[in-house]
Parts: structure tokens; C-alpha cells; sequence
């Protein structure tokens, strides 16, 4: 195995915007696309910003979205209520993504490494919980 060489693996679901769907990394697909079929409508509003989607991914397209602050994303429709929806359990997701780090951490329990959940704050996230957020985000970049 790798430890036995010094090397040693840390899994981190690390997450900006939410989802790779919101124009940056954070929950894996199944957990975003699982959140409610309006979600990817909504996600720019209240900003007017037309995003082009990968045909194949429905990802929006990374030079568009790349000419834009980061920390915008945070405050938009979509987003916000998709920490809503994750942090109180909605459509069963919170405790689906509790079960996929419950089988992570056991199969990796007789490994040395280490792996990191996502955190994110208490289960009534509002909007300015995601506009503290998107402050500390953006000053660390």
C-alpha cells in the first residue's frame, strides 16, 4: 500500500458553490441532481447572467462563469436553496450523504489517511448566513 511508502491519502469533499452545477466544486452530481428538478433554473437568479450548460455534463460552461467574482454565486436562488434543502434533510439528501461518508470512513477505517465531510453551519441557513460565507470565501482567494 501507499502508506507503507510515506504516502498517504486525504479525501476531502471541499466545497465553493455548493456544486460543480453552480460554477465551482462541493457535493458530488447524485446530491445536486437529487435536490429538486428547478434547482438548475434558478440557480442565477437574482443575477442576469445567461451561462451556456455542457451538453454532456450540464455543467455551465467554466470561460463564461470564470469572468465573474466567485463569491457572486453565493447569493444566488439556487444555491441557497440547495444548503436549505441539504441541511435540513430535504428529499432524504443530508442523511443519503451521511451514509456515503459512513462507507467511506469504513472502508478506509484500517488505512492511514485521513478524509474531511463538507461543513456546512447550522440547518437554518439563510441568506446571510451564505453572505458570511461568501465574504470569508472571497477574502481567502
Amino acid at each position: 500500500m501507499m502508506e507503507n511508502k510515506g504516502i498517504y491519502a486525504f479525501l476531502n469533499c471541499h466545497q465553493d458553490v455548493f456544486s460543480r452545477f453552480f460554477c465551482d466544486e462541493g457535493v458530488p452530481d447524485w446530491i445536486a441532481k437529487n435536490l429538486g428538478a428547478d434547482t438548475l433554473k434558478e440557480f442565477l437568479l437574482p443575477f442576469p447572467l445567461n451561462f451556456k450548460r455542457e451538453p454532456d455534463t450540464e455543467y455551465p460552461v467554466l470561460d463564461q462563469y470564470l469572468q465573474h467574482p466567485f463569491a457572486q454565486y453565493y447569493f444566488t436562488q439556487g444555491v441557497i436553496n440547495d444548503f436549505k434543502v441539504l441541511c435540513t434533510n430535504g428529499n432524504g439528501i443530508l442523511e443519503a450523504f451521511a451514509s456515503f461518508w459512513r462507507a467511506v470512513a469504513s472502508y478506509f477505517a484500517d488505512r492511514s489517511g485521513g478524509y474531511h465531510t463538507v461543513g456546512f453551519g447550522p440547518s437554518s441557513v439563510s441568506c446571510s448566513d451564505v453572505q458570511k460565507v461568501a465574504r470569508s470565501d472571497s477574502q481567502s482567494r
